[in-house]
């Protein structure tokens, strides 16, 4: 899901989508395989309540339930679960 973008394109502050809310939601990613990210969050004023992430994990990159890197910021996080990680076998590795 995402709250914004990362392009160019949202270069203002006009331009950056403001006061989304996630309330009462469950992002999953594919229980066997993860998926890289939940929620981009490129917005302001935005807020994350009583939801849940799972299975957001991956083999050799980094991944995030939630992560914003274009967008001014301002996201309070209340009652909000998180489970997501490596999978056991490449804990095994290191």
């Amino acid at each position: 899901m995402e709250f914004g973008n990362a392009s160019s394109s949202q270069n203002t502050l006009a331009s950056v989508p403001a006061h989304l809310i996630l309330d009462r939601s469950y992002l999953h990613g594919n229980p066997s395989y993860g998926q890289r990210r939940g929620l981009a969050l490129n917005s302001a004023d935005a807020e994350v309540t009583n939801s849940y992430f799972a299975d957001f994990k991956g083999v050799s990159q980094d991944t995030q339930a939630i992560a914003g890197w274009n967008g001014p910021g301002a996201v309070p996080h209340r009652e909000q679960l998180s489970r997501s990680g490596r999978r056991k076998r490449d804990l095994r590795r290191r």
